[in-house]
């Protein structure tokens, strides 16, 4: 009789632990969302705090899928990208479309921003056409002037290819392990 028992409680304790899911086998993959300090696309400061376009385009698609956890993560799209070549699933609304990248996908453009600029310092007005068409090889090739972006940034197809023939030369300046301050440090040096 002993043996019956303790066979039914075998029994029991294991068609209950069979019952009980296993965290592992529910663990929703996660999905990692990089942000940086971007306005008007990321806001990360009051009072406007996460009401930039790329800000409200995630939530949207985050409130779509639903299967996958979601993490959101303040950093640099050079961090974004050396995550994305170790093969973590990485999510960054304002990536750039860029065609035949081996280690993430794009999705076709869903908006349009207004075109790249250059900023100067008004010492420098003088050098620039009043027709507001700059000629960026040009520019990289003036020895006189320091181009300054931060690492890791990409312009997209038409851009970089020009960029990456000037970088290392002495006037040509990437900023490093800026973190989320990129666009803010570049503008304090400008304006030093």
């Amino acid at each position: 009789m002993n043996t019956k028992i303790i066979k039914s409680l075998f029994i029991m304790i294991f068609t209950c632990l069979l019952a009980i899911p296993d965290s592992t086998l529910c663990a929703k993959e996660i999905i990692n969302w990089y942000v940086n300090d971007f306005p008007p696309g990321y806001i990360l400061k009051e009072p406007f705090r996460e009401q930039g376009f790329n800000d409200i385009q995630q939530k949207l698609i985050i409130r779509q899928m639903k299967d996958y956890e979601h993490i959101t993560k303040i950093s640099s799209l050079s961090r974004a990208l050396v995550d994305m070549k170790a093969g973590e699933n990485v999510c960054f609304v304002s990536g750039i479309y860029q065609l035949n990248n081996e280690y993430l996908i794009s999705s076709i453009p869903f908006y349009h921003l207004p075109v790249h600029s250059i900023i100067i310092s008004g010492d420098n007005r003088h050098l620039f056409p009043s027709d507001d068409k700059i000629s960026l090889k040009n520019l990289l090739q003036n020895k006189d002037l320091v181009f300054g972006m931060p690492s890791g940034r990409n312009y997209g197809e038409y851009i970089d290819p020009i960029i990456n023939e000037f970088k290392g030369q002495p006037n040509i300046y990437i900023r490093t392990g800026a973190g989320s301050d990129d666009n803010e440090g570049l503008v304090k040096m400008l304006l030093a």
